[in-house]
This record gives C-alpha cells, sequence and structure tokens, in this order.
C-alpha cells in the first residue's frame, strides 16, 4: 500500500475520532451503577410539570411532557442538615444526534447552581431543591432528530463546593453566555466541567429517554 495512502487513513481515523462523543467516563459509570442496581429506583427525583414523572430508571417519557423544566427533589437521606449547604443540578443528552453517532454529545440542557433544601421534606422521603438563581443553562427540552433511536437524557445531582461563586461568575469561567444558544451546548466536556468546579462523584443520578416523535 502506498505510504500517502497510510497516512490519508490516518488522517481520516483521527478527524472520525474528532467528531465522536467527547468522553463522559463519571457519567457512564454512575449510570452502569443505576442501572445495575436491583430495584431500578433513584435516589433523585424529577418531576415535569402536569406530575410526569421518571418512576423507574430509564423509563421512556414523551418529548411534550418534558419540554418544560422540571423540579427536583432528593432522598432525605442525602441531604445535609447544615444551613448554607447548597446543590449543583445538571441535564445531558448523550447521544445526539444519533445513539450510533453521537458527534454532537453530550449537548447540555440544563445546569443549576445555588439549589437548597426546602426545610421540611415532603413526607415521602424526599427533600425538594429550590433556588431563586438563574440557570448557567436554562432548562431545554429533549429533541431527538428523525430518525434516531431515543437519546438518554441524564439528570446529576452534586453537593456544590464552597469555592462556587455566583451564577454570573461560573458563567464566566464556563464561557457560557448569557443566553446560551445550541453552539454553546453542543460537545460539552464534562470531565473539564466537573474538574473546573472541584466536583466529585456526583451525589444522586437519574435519567429517561425520549424518542422524535
Amino acid at each position: 500500500m502506498h505510504p500517502l495512502s497510510n497516512a490519508l487513513d490516518l488522517e481520516l481515523l483521527a478527524a472520525f475520532l474528532c467528531l465522536t462523543m467527547k468522553a463522559c467516563p463519571s457519567v457512564l459509570t454512575a449510570l452502569e451503577r443505576l442501572d445495575a442496581s436491583p430495584d431500578k429506583t433513584s435516589q433523585l427525583r424529577i418531576v415535569f410539570p402536569g406530575n410526569t414523572a421518571i418512576s423507574s430508571v430509564g423509563i421512556k417519557l414523551s418529548k411534550l411532557a418534558t419540554k418544560d423544566a422540571p423540579t427536583i427533589s432528593v432522598s432525605t437521606s442525602l441531604v445535609k442538615p447544615h444551613d448554607g449547604d447548597k446543590y449543583i443540578a445538571m441535564c445531558i443528552d448523550l447521544d445526539a444526534p444519533f445513539v450510533s453517532f453521537s458527534f454532537l454529545g453530550p449537548i447540555t440542557h440544563w445546569l443549576q447552581t445555588d439549589l437548597v433544601a426546602a426545610k421540611d421534606s415532603s413526607g415521602d422521603g424526599f427533600t425538594t431543591l429550590a433556588t431563586e438563581t438563574r440557570s448557567i443553562f436554562p432548562y431545554a427540552g429533549p429533541g431527538p432528530p428523525p430518525p434516531s433511536a431515543p437519546h438518554r437524557y441524564v439528570f446529576m445531582l452534586w453537593e456544590q463546593p464552597a469555592s462556587v461563586a455566583s451564577a454570573d461568575e461560573v458563567a464566566q469561567a464556563l464561557s457560557v453566555p448569557a443566553e446560551p444558544g445550541l453552539t454553546a451546548r453542543v460537545r460539552w466536556d464534562q470531565p473539564w466541567f466537573e474538574q473546573k468546579m472541584g466536583l466529585g462523584e456526583p451525589l444522586a443520578v437519574n435519567y429517561f429517554v425520549a424518542n422524535s416523535e
């Protein structure tokens, strides 16, 4: 084989690897643990307007039912009973634009800092998290393109490090514009984000799948 042909093959391979989904080892590890749990339940509760909820790990939900921002709750056993404790929540699409060729993934669908736990739990073992701080990435509903297989939309929750500053300073540090469009959301570098924010393993994880219909 001609040497130039080998060089061309290497260039094509490098170009393909650059187009594949950016690595999300921490997310994939968390999903593996979640999927391996015997009861297929999560300590992170996600409920969308209209009372549509991720009732079991990996449940299929429609784009219409999940188009608006959800409320988020966490198992009361995970909430620290200290005033001033805050949490960070995030949602990413791992499979954009196609499950078999996710070169745009992950896509950031939501990033919220400064979540705080309600003073009283709901009575069913979960405590609601809320904030008045603006989202770094406002919630964007799912949108797999036809004819894609269902995408995984993964929600993660972390304890917020004390070093994390205001939302504006976080957005500036992450180079996220005030009104982030699609360009800012695609091919999100999750390992870099976790390192930049000083995050460890997620406190809790949950996910649903949605298709193009």
